[in-house]
């Protein structure tokens, strides 16, 4: 998937015109974990509704696979490919079960039968529900975790290799964020592209490989976490907080304990300092 020199305007020529995103260039490649963040009104939500064809540039290109979309691809067939998925997705939940929610869309492209059944049961594996479980159950009986994670496997039955998430943990307990994460991370291993809009730099920190920061509507940094959290400063000049563990790393380095700036995870920031302080003791 690829942007080139995207630029988008809602209302133009009219006295309400606004230039949402410029010059937007990106690249992203199957098997990608991709945190976007970025303060409010920076252009987040406006760039992911271009990922599967919601929206079209107002200038500059969308192309999937070398193809240009809306050319040589319809936007239909890239939601296909591309799986979006809004924030508090199971607001949209509506059937007696959780087996037909799921099956759904599926219904909607003419599939029928053993086939349908086959990829409800998939997708609920997918995001870690025994379909035995699960599968006859109201998804109004569900809790609210459950009932995202069963949002995000009617997406996952059309079977997507991108699948694009608007803050999707949001409103959800320790419990319920960790299910979503354990279901991306499931996800990205076998081989699907992620992208999560999202503004818990702690939850950047833990799992996202590449961290793309938007500011009004531009593309202002791009890399990985450990070199993205060394602008700490610019960060929070942009509106955004740092992760705690690099704002522990940035105060002991002040104490004098020789930590590495790129220790931005829990994990990482617990080796890190159980190094430091075992050299400290043996000097």
């Amino acid at each position: 998937m690829e942007m080139a020199n995207v630029t988008f305007e809602y209302l133009p020529g009219t006295p309400l015109a606004h230039t949402a995103l410029t010059d937007i260039n990106l690249t992203i490649s199957e098997g990608d974990f991709i945190a976007l963040v970025g303060p409010t009104g920076s252009g987040k939500s406006t760039l992911i509704q271009h990922l599967n064809g919601l929206l079209t540039p107002t200038s500059g290109s969308l192309s999937f696979r070398g193809r240009r979309v809306g050319v040589d691809v319809s936007p239909l067939e890239l939601r296909r490919e591309i799986g979006l998925i809004f924030q508090f997705p199971e607001s949209q939940l509506f059937e007696h079960t959780v087996a037909d929610d799921i099956g759904f869309g599926l219904r909607r492209q003419g599939l029928t039968g053993p086939e349908v059944a086959s990829r409800v049961e998939n997708a609920l594996l997918q995001v870690g529900l025994d379909y035995a479980h699960y599968a006859q159950r109201s998804p109004f009986s569900l809790s609210g975790g459950e009932q995202r994670l069963v949002a995000i496997a009617g997406v996952l039955a059309m079977r997507p290799r991108f699948l694009v998430l608007d803050e999707p943990t949001s409103g959800l307990d320790a419990r319920g964020k960790a299910a979503i994460f354990d279901c991306l991370d499931r996800l990205n291993s076998d081989g699907v592209a992620i992208l999560m809009v999202t503004h818990s730099m702690d939850e950047v920190a833990e799992s996202a490989r590449r961290i793309i920061v938007l500011n009004e509507g531009k593309i202002v940094l791009d890399d990985k976490p450990e070199r993205i959290f060394a602008h700490a400063s610019f960060l929070r000049g942009i509106g955004l907080d740092i992760p705690k563990a690099a704002e522990l790393v940035y105060k002991l380095r002040e104490k004098g304990f020789e930590i590495e700036l790129d220790s931005v995870s829990v994990r990482s920031v617990v080796d890190s300092v159980a190094a430091a302080v075992k050299e400290r003791c043996a000097n």
